[in-house]
């Protein structure tokens, strides 16, 4: 969902390609970087608004958030636990049981 979120605000915000990165160490850390410098702007929006949540949702949900800025656009990042045990499927298949 929060990558969601992220590709979204480039699409309707930055209007450019952007690219998703995952790193994993003791937390999985997504990057969505894009070629716009402006910086995300978290907006007080009307509670019935349909959208404008975004951030909002990032700063709940993550571990860490923030965006790192350069003469070549932005990298919006997040941070989330990374579960003792998770090697890819393995966590999953052993949750269906």
């Amino acid at each position: 969902m929060l990558v969601s979120e992220l590709v979204t605000n480039v699409v309707l915000h930055a209007r450019t390609p952007c690219e998703v990165v995952m790193r994993r160490a003791d937390v999985l850390r997504i990057e969505v970087i894009d070629h716009d410098p402006r910086p995300p702007i978290r907006k007080d929006h009307d509670p019935e608004a349909a959208s404008g949540r975004g951030l909002l949702l990032l700063a709940g949900m993550s571990s860490r958030h923030g965006a790192d800025r350069d003469a070549k656009g932005k990298r919006v990042w997040f941070e989330v636990a990374w579960p003792n045990g998770w090697e890819g499927g393995a966590f999953l298949e052993s949750r269906r049981s």
